[in-house]
């Protein structure tokens, strides 16, 4: 190690600034400029208005890789007391939040484990996000560390026909309160998948 490569007092700024914080950065910088544009062989930016701005966000803010214990770990339970209904009582309150937490903890992350695993459902997690959220991707937590699914409860007259809904303007999945409770999670689990192929065949899926 020569003189010139021993890092001072006086030469620190200089030296350890540019030597371990900016030229990794430039190195990096670099090789993603070439990368993306094939050693400068493509116009990147007369090109990136070209494609569509989902296409952009799933390419450079999201993770491609996903399992179903990263899904599972964005859901954020919404549980409803349904105080408004006079058939409630303080007993019954208590017993429907025992039922939505049961589900939420439980039943739904068995199920959409299940469902990610079947060899003819192979794009279901993927479905799943676009069913719920209108994007078949998970953004990258460091940018969106809000980011959430929430998963709220409906009570209703017929809800052992009644398939989960979604709103994917707030990122909201609506599961029937007693519907899959008494019928297992084999109910909630044929219910699930019906509504995220009919939903991706009615707003289409890529």
């Amino acid at each position: 190690m020569s003189e010139n490569d021993v890092i001072t007092v006086e030469n620190f700024k200089e030296k350890f600034v540019s030597l371990y914080v900016l030229k990794p950065r430039e190195i990096a910088l670099s090789s993603l400029e070439e990368g993306l544009t094939l050693n400068r062989k493509l116009n990147l930016p007369f090109l990136l208005p070209l494609v569509p701005s989902r296409v952009v966000n799933a390419m450079f803010f999201s993770n491609p890789n996903f399992k179903a214990e990263d899904v599972i770990s964005v859901l954020n339970p919404n549980y409803t007391d349904f105080k408004d209904d006079k058939e409630v009582d303080e007993e019954s309150a208590a017993s429907i939040r025992t039922i939505q937490q049961d589900c939420f903890e439980r039943r739904l992350p068995k199920v959409i484990k299940q469902l990610s695993i079947e060899t003819s459902n192979s794009l279901f997690l993927s479905k799943f996000l676009s069913f719920c959220t209108g994007s078949s991707y998970l953004p990258c937590k460091e940018n969106n560390p809000g980011y959430s699914i929430n998963v709220s409860f409906e009570k209703s007259l017929d809800e052992k026909n009644l398939l989960p809904t979604a709103n994917t303007c707030d990122n909201n999945l609506n599961l029937p309160l007693y519907g899959y409770h008494y019928n297992g999670e084999s109910a909630l689990e044929e219910k699930l998948s019906k509504a995220v192929e009919l939903g991706c065949e009615t707003f289409g899926f890529e």
